[in-house]
């Protein structure tokens, strides 16, 4: 086994377990709100994987970051976007 095969197994092995009742404890929080279940889509399942993740029903976030990528994927030069090409 090389040296970066053994790093990755040891970093493997120090990730931890999921929290399942966690993450259950945050689905049913985000149900119990005031809006309609599943409303706020991705957001939900990401806070749910990072309940998961940190053992805490509502993990708190210090430094946020949003990241907005786009592109249009070939789309345009085909003709059949909603949107002309510049």
């Amino acid at each position: 086994m090389d040296l970066a095969a053994s790093s990755l197994e040891a970093l493997q092995a120090a990730v931890p377990e999921p929290d399942w009742p966690a993450a259950a404890a945050a689905q049913a929080r985000l149900d119990s709100l005031t809006k309609p279940r599943g409303s706020l889509g991705q957001l939900e399942s990401l806070l749910v994987r990072l309940a998961a993740c940190t053992g805490l029903a509502c993990p708190a976030l210090e430094h946020r970051v949003v990241l907005l990528a786009a592109a249009d994927h070939g789309v345009a030069a085909e003709g059949v976007s909603a949107i002309p090409r510049k």
